[in-house]
């Protein structure tokens, strides 16, 4: 990542996370259930989502808009982070950020308790991305204590509970159906306009969501059907879907220690990639068979697990979803040269390559 953006995005983040730590439900009860919830946000990552909205908000409000835009920012990552705790338990994942997720880490917590320490894990995890949830929301209604109209706040709140919000489940929903049908994927193909939803909804709606906020707040206006706010949420969503190709791309080639998450777990998932989809039709009689044995059984070896890692690059898919990311990139930038020049429309372009650039 370029070090520019690198240092604006960790300058970002150390507010976002000064902020939620002195704007937390402190009351959050039992002790497991509140530091579940904020698991995941104390590891820290890439914060990408708060640094969206704050340069969208500076790009057309310059500093003042992006230090009103805080809360916004605030929100969605704590947002982010539920459901990043709701999917790993929809994976059956493990590993988060380089250490347990959410669910395991409750379970390890009452381990004596035997089988029922699992469940309970399980169970406390759904809740801690129930409440923040709830905390995201509270983060955001303080828009309007930093100077952001209570127009625009409540406009901004209502997309996220209602437009984005569903979107992302829906984009989740089929990512898992998708799973169920493995076996009929691999004979019958990959509807790839359904993968490319499936994209726009699992990452696309909430980096939308950030840049269509940041703006509002940076045009001090609530019509998120204006051109240059438009313009800016077609950037976003197109780099929603470079960055979950190569999310996928690195779930492929990279390994454990480095992404911070189990590698393989779209195979045993059967998740209909745009990877897969391109490894299917380059794939012989005997390699096919193998793809439909192997993709969406979870009992498979560790050994069959690389071997259709192996395949997926060796038949032409993670290249495929690698120009497909960098096609979604140029997209992206074109939609900016209709807005503002300045320092923050650099560090988009930036923010913009980051995604396909990315290693974890």
């Amino acid at each position: 990542m370029n070090e520019v953006l690198k240092n604006y995005l960790k300058k970002t983040g150390d507010s976002v996370s000064e902020f939620v730590n002195n704007n937390i439900d402190s009351f959050l009860e039992p002790r497991e259930l509140r530091d579940a919830s904020l698991l995941y946000f104390n590891r820290g990552g890439k914060r990408l989502r708060p640094g969206l909205v704050c340069l969208a908000a500076g790009l057309f409000g310059g500093e003042n808009a992006e230090t009103a835009a805080l809360p916004c920012a605030a929100g969605v990552e704590l947002f982010h982070n539920w459901t990043l705790i709701h999917d790993d338990i929809i994976d059956n994942d493990d590993v988060r950020r380089g250490g347990s997720s959410v669910h395991v880490a409750v379970a390890a917590l009452f381990r004596d308790c035997g089988e029922k320490s699992r469940e309970y894990g399980r169970d406390v995890a759904i809740l801690a991305g129930d409440a923040l949830h709830s905390m995201s929301v509270r983060l955001m209604t303080k828009l309007v204590e930093n100077g952001v109209s209570s127009e625009i706040a409540l406009k901004i709140i209502s997309l996220c509970e209602g437009e984005y919000v569903n979107r992302l489940l829906c984009g989740e929903t089929l990512d898992t159906r998708s799973g169920l049908f493995s076996g009929n994927v691999i004979s019958e193909g990959i509807n790839e306009d359904e993968s490319l939803n499936i994209m726009l909804g699992k990452t696309g709606a909430l980096f939308a969501l950030c840049a269509v906020s940041g703006a509002m707040i940076g045009l001090g206006i609530s019509d998120e059907r204006d051109d240059r706010i438009t313009a800016l949420k077609c950037f976003a969503e197109n780099c929603g879907i470079a960055f979950q190709l190569k999310d996928d791309i690195l779930g492929v080639t990279s390994d454990e220690k480095t992404l911070g998450k189990p590698i393989g777990g779209d195979i045993r998932e059967g998740k209909a990639t745009l990877i897969l989809a391109e490894a299917i039709r380059n794939a012989s009689p005997s390699d096919r068979e193998f793809f439909e044995r192997v993709v969406g059984n979870r009992q498979a070896t560790t050994s069959e697990v690389q071997r259709a890692l192996r395949l997926l690059q060796e038949l032409g898919g993670v290249d495929y979803a690698a120009r497909l990311a960098a096609d979604s990139i140029d997209r992206a930038l074109k939609s900016l040269e209709v807005l503002p020049h300045n320092t923050y429309s650099e560090l988009l372009c930036m923010w913009a390559e980051s995604m396909s650039a990315r290693k974890l």
